[in-house]
């Protein structure tokens, strides 16, 4: 697990305000468009998260992502959806949709996982759904011991700073400076 030094979390601080605000639009805009069919959101959010699939895939993903927007759903269904629409295993696009659905759910990045020590499991591990699960989890608690930490709340504390207009989740706080940290 990286070291969050006070120092590497103020350079990430100032390095995450473009992720930031192109965050938040995409969170300003969920509830006011049909995300299946906006093309406006689909491009802003295939850019901060960088979807690369092809135009089918993303046809699928955004269906789901709309009645998932409006029925809910836990990341263990998101995959399983995922998984049936698609044919893969899609554990970071996943947590990405349910992360913008519910705000207070952390979101699988490989930089992300890096940082706190953790790797998603094979694509040879034959229970590879439960397996994904287990790092997701994983990655839940390792966010929350580091959020309720002095580091986390330095954290906090200095996002809140930086950014006193912005109402983001602890979470999400954490999230956006994990994933600047870049060695």
């Amino acid at each position: 697990m990286i070291e969050l030094t006070e120092s590497r979390v103020n350079h990430a601080m100032v390095a995450l305000k473009l992720g930031l605000d192109k965050y938040l639009s995409l969170q300003a805009m969920l509830h006011d468009v049909d995300v299946s069919t906006d093309p406006l959101f689909q491009r802003r959010f295939n850019g901060f998260y960088k979807v690369r699939r092809k135009a089918d895939w993303r046809r699928k993903y955004y269906e789901l992502f709309k009645e998932v927007l409006a029925e809910g759903g836990s990341f263990r269904h998101v995959c399983e959806e995922i998984k049936k629409l698609t044919g893969r295993w899609e554990p970071s696009f996943s947590s990405k949709m349910v992360a913008s659905v519910d705000p207070t759910q952390p979101v699988i990045d490989s930089v992300v996982l890096r940082n706190l020590g953790l790797k998603l499991p094979s694509v040879r591990t034959s229970e590879r759904l439960d397996s994904i699960c287990i790092v997701y989890d994983d990655l839940k608690k390792r966010c929350r011991t580091l959020l309720a930490s002095d580091t986390g709340e330095f954290v906090t504390q200095r996002f809140e700073q930086l950014y006193p207009h912005v109402k983001i989740e602890p979470i999400k706080m954490l999230d956006l400076v994990l994933w600047q940290i870049r060695d």
